[in-house]
């Protein structure tokens, strides 16, 4: 019984982060890193000032029509 509350409380952290990553362009498995004990506190930072793939090509194509 106690094994399954930890598994859904691990799944409700990292399930929003996985998508958050996906979308921002980066693999979703980032968002594991939201197990590790210190690395917890510095995945949204990361998450936050990380140059996002989804940016890069926005730029691009904003580029081309420029």
């Amino acid at each position: 019984m106690n094994a399954i509350i930890i598994l859904l409380v691990v799944a409700a952290f990292v399930a929003p982060y996985w998508i958050i990553w996906t979308r921002a362009g980066h693999h979703g498995a980032w968002s594991l890193f939201l197990l590790l004990p210190v690395t917890n506190l510095l995945v949204p930072y990361v998450l936050a000032f990380k140059r996002w793939p989804v940016e890069v090509k926005e730029k691009a194509k904003s580029d081309v029509f420029d």
